[in-house]
């Protein structure tokens, strides 16, 4: 990811909406949905999914590299001095389940059309 990406303003809702959108594999981020942050969207950092020989291991390296660009955005109320470096995140496979980091992103691709 080039480092003079431009920061705009999302939700992390919003954030696994895009890597879904561009991967088609779920994650799911443990933080509040409606946290607004500013950082560089997934669909800017990367304009291709992950190859599907490649490991989960490189999704999430690029699920990394975003999360390191984002602070947060000044939410209102509870959320006003949640730090963003304590979101964690998970992929989710089509049943559900934790796939390993090891396992093929067009395996985890494939086990939603079941």
């Amino acid at each position: 990811m080039s480092p003079n990406k431009a920061k705009s303003v999302f939700t992390i809702a919003d954030l696994e909406a895009q890597i879904f959108d561009l991967e088609r594999i779920r994650v799911m981020f443990r933080a509040p949905a409606d946290l607004r942050v500013r950082g560089v969207a997934y669909g800017e950092a990367f304009t291709n999914a992950t190859p599907k020989n490649k490991p989960v291991t490189a999704l999430c390296n690029r699920i990394d590299e975003v999360l390191r660009t984002l602070e947060n955005d000044l939410s209102k109320g509870a959320l006003k001095d949640f730090d963003t470096a304590t979101i964690t995140y998970q992929i989710v496979d089509g049943s559900g389940n934790y796939p390993t980091k090891l396992t093929h992103s067009q395996t985890v691709r494939a086990s939603y059309n079941h």
